[in-house]
């Protein structure tokens, strides 16, 4: 049996098609395979990721159920953590309020009635009545005394008494409506340290109820 090489071998070889099917066949067919092994687990890791994906979006699907159902909770937790704060401000001032409620007491004439006392931080604000001007001129003069408690004190309006009104028929006289607002001194200065009170208290004891304040 007679082989016949119709392409000289000597001849092919020299040639750029030649060279070039000699590296197809030798070299390119292992890079080919090493494309394809790639091809092949890019195409299967697909699969595994798109499972990996669709667990993670059932996960965070049921995490955000369990958030919307929380969110009432949440809300009044969160009402709850303020109202502590509220209360923690007025805590820490508690000490300045015993001390202003003390010199209060200690300075308001006998014929002297409060109808409202209101505190807002460092401001403290009074309406009454009294029975005479020389008691409201002197709780006045005993209040720019106290100066390290009280400062900036303004009478917001003072005047008689409306005939008609019960109180003033029930004594049978007119009597002294007044409003006065005043600032708080020391308020800062106490606020954070609820153990000190200003030095105009600490003439008498101060450990006095609190309920209420």
């Amino acid at each position: 049996m007679v082989k016949v090489n119709l392409l000289p071998r000597e001849d092919l070889e020299k040639k750029a098609i030649g060279k070039f099917l000699k590296w197809t066949l030798s070299y390119g067919r292992y890079i080919i395979i090493c494309v394809e092994l790639v091809v092949f687990c890019v195409f299967f890791s697909r699969f595994i990721y798109d499972q990996k994906l669709a667990d993670i979006n059932e996960r965070v699907e049921q995490k955000q159920a369990i958030v919307a159902s929380a969110a009432d909770f949440e809300a009044r937790i969160r009402s709850i953590q303020g109202n502590i704060e509220r209360v923690k401000a007025l805590d820490s001032g508690r000490t300045v309020y015993i001390a202003v409620l003390k010199r209060l007491k200690d300075i308001i004439p006998k014929d002297m009635i409060f109808s409202s006392l209101e505190f807002s931080e460092n401001e403290m604000f009074i309406s009454g009545t009294t029975l005479t001007n020389e008691s409201f001129a002197r709780f006045i003069t005993d209040l720019k005394a106290s100066n390290t408690i009280f400062s900036e004190i303004a009478i917001d309006s003072v005047g008689k008494s409306d005939p008609d009104d019960e109180g003033s028929q029930a004594n049978d006289r007119e009597m002294v409506v007044f409003e006065i607002k005043t600032q708080i001194e020391g308020y800062n200065k106490y606020e954070s340290s609820p153990t000190i009170a200003p030095e105009a208290a600490t003439e008498t004891e101060t450990t006095t109820e609190t309920e209420g304040i």
